[in-house]
């Protein structure tokens, strides 16, 4: 049996625009998220009024924050840019060392069973 690869199709969340990579993005982290059937629409009324606000603050630059419209219905990619791995670290440590982001937590993770994380080098092309 062959198994092809599943193309997706993702739309912007609708509380965030998607913004342009720029070469101060040298660093780019892509998140993806797998919500339980039907969790997904919950989950971000919570992200939207508690854990995206928190997020910005400490990570600042939220490159798109997307949810699949075909294929894996219950998916959700997002793009944040750092300078380079040390600014994603310092970032991090800061957003998981406030006690607000942390109560996000305990009520928006339990929507999700999955979660990859990836760093990805944006390939600028220059003429």
């Amino acid at each position: 049996m062959i198994l092809e690869e599943i193309e997706r199709a993702y739309q912007p969340a609708p509380f965030m625009p998607v913004r342009n990579l720029t070469d101060a993005n040298d660093f780019v982290e892509m998140r993806v998220y797998r919500s339980h059937s039907g969790a997904l629409d919950r989950f971000f009324e919570i992200y939207e009024a508690e854990g995206l606000p928190i997020q910005i603050s400490y990570l600042g630059n939220c490159i798109g924050y997307f949810r699949s419209i075909d294929g894996r219905i219950d998916e959700v990619v997002h793009l944040w840019g750092y300078s380079d791995l040390n600014d994603r670290i310092r970032r991090r440590a800061g957003l998981f060392a406030d006690p607000g982001f942390k109560n996000f937590l305990v009520k928006g993770v339990p929507h999700f069973s999955r979660q990859e994380n990836m760093i990805l080098r944006p390939a600028f092309w220059r003429v």
